[in-house]
């Protein structure tokens, strides 16, 4: 199965300037201002300003504080509290917090896990074009966790998130294709795909594209660009690559290892994006 979004921010905060549907200027104005206060980390000024929003029924409100509950900003962390403010906004269509509450089911926070739950908020939220939301459906559909296994399907909802520039969505489309599942086996669009994530700073895509260098697929064999891919991954968190690494420095000489650190000290997020594919 690949990884749905790591379960870090509990939910997505609204922003300033996404703000609808506020129900007229003074609700639009109150939640730029709690807005903008969570930004500064004053949580006991957000929550004074959300809860009655929320209480009046502003199902951005219910969703910000949502995210607070689950996150423990200005309260104490309470998940069945945050599922309650979460179902509050997805009952009236709030994407995000359709998606958060999909994710509270899957990774069974403040409920029991539920995949089925948890596929019928993800397509909720992701029919209204939510990525996050998009890419955990695919997941489920690749797996077959509370919906029949489809390929076809996972690779229908990856698509549709990573090009939205979803990183883990790209990522994840990459696999399809390197693997074909679901769809042709393509190296060539596995590769454009990782690398329009790996040029977001994603782990997975970096890890593999070390493998495609290393195993030369769809690119010449280069270990040295393998190492440069797999360190990439070790210092953005992967413990997987961490053995790789290990494993691929015995085979290189000092000098190839003077080029990789080379490599790898000079890329910088936001590379190649030339090379990310055209939705």
């Amino acid at each position: 199965m690949r990884p749905v979004a790591a379960f870090i921010a509990l939910g997505a905060f609204a922003l300033a300037g996404a703000l609808a549907p506020a129900h007229g200027a003074d609700e639009a104005a109150s939640l730029a201002a709690a807005a903008a206060a969570h930004a500064r980390h004053d949580y006991a000024e957000a929550l004074k300003l959300l809860r009655p929003l929320a209480a009046a029924g502003n199902a951005v409100a219910q969703n910000d504080l949502g995210v607070m509950f689950a996150n423990g900003e200005g309260v104490a962390r309470n998940y069945g509290e945050a599922m309650n403010w979460y179902r509050r906004s997805a009952e009236q269509g709030y994407a995000d917090a359709a998606s958060s509450l999909g994710l509270m089911y899957a990774e069974g926070r403040g409920v029991r896990r539920n995949d089925a739950e948890a596929v019928r908020w993800y397509r909720v939220a992701a029919e209204k074009g939510n990525a996050m939301a998009a890419n955990n459906l695919g997941a489920k559909y690749e797996a077959g966790e509370g919906v029949r296994k489809d390929a076809a399907e996972a690779l229908r909802w990856y698509r549709m998130a990573a090009e939205q520039g979803y990183p883990e969505a790209q990522s994840n489309l990459g696999s399809m294709y390197a693997d074909g599942t679901g769809v042709a086996e393509d190296d060539a669009e596995a590769l454009r795909w990782y690398r329009a994530a790996a040029a977001q700073g994603n782990a997975d895509a970096l890890e593999n594209l070390a493998l495609m260098y290393l195993d030369g697929q769809g690119v010449p064999a280069d270990p040295v660009e393998a190492y440069k891919w797999v360190s990439l991954a070790v210092e953005r968190g992967s413990t997987e690559a961490i053995k790789a690494r290990e494993s691929l420095a015995r085979t290189l000489n000092l000098d190839q290892l003077s080029e990789a650190h080379r490599r790898a000290a000079a890329w910088r997020p936001g590379a190649n994006q030339e090379q990310q594919p055209k939705p």
